[in-house]
């Protein structure tokens, strides 16, 4: 009996040391026109990790994605913590680079949310271009 509470203990203990505890989603931003920075579409991941994310991790995604989370927020109602990222997206100016970034991000998991064309994100324009 001893023997079985040992084991169901080390099994508790493993299970919160080595299994993802904390829900992220991933979002990104995936250019039209990565020149002008007119936003396409965006992008979503959702993944478990073992610690809590912060501003400035950096996720390999083991398929040749880097992101970089720029800000994370909490969702009560859904119990999720949201992440934005940023990813140095390849040079995208015409609809046939645009629509295969979409492609490799849908194969590779990724829910995509169209927006309207003619959108700038003006914050990451000025950000990323000093």
């Amino acid at each position: 009996m001893i023997e079985y509470i040992i084991l169901t203990l080390l099994v508790l203990i493993a299970w919160e040391l080595f299994f993802a505890k904390y829900k992220i989603i991933l979002s990104s931003p995936i250019f039209r026109n990565t020149e002008t920075k007119e936003l396409g579409c965006w992008a979503y991941l959702s993944m478990r990790i073992p610690f809590a994310p912060f501003p400035g991790l950096i996720i390999h995604d083991g398929k040749g994605t880097i992101l970089r989370i720029r800000e994370i927020e909490w969702d009560k109602s859904e119990k999720t913590i949201n992440c934005r990222t940023y990813y140095d997206q390849h040079i995208c100016v015409d609809s046939e680079q645009y629509e295969h970034t979409k492609k490799i991000a849908a194969e590779w998991g990724w829910k995509l949310r169209e927006v309207p064309s003619g959108h700038i994100l003006s914050q990451w324009k000025d950000e990323f271009e000093k």
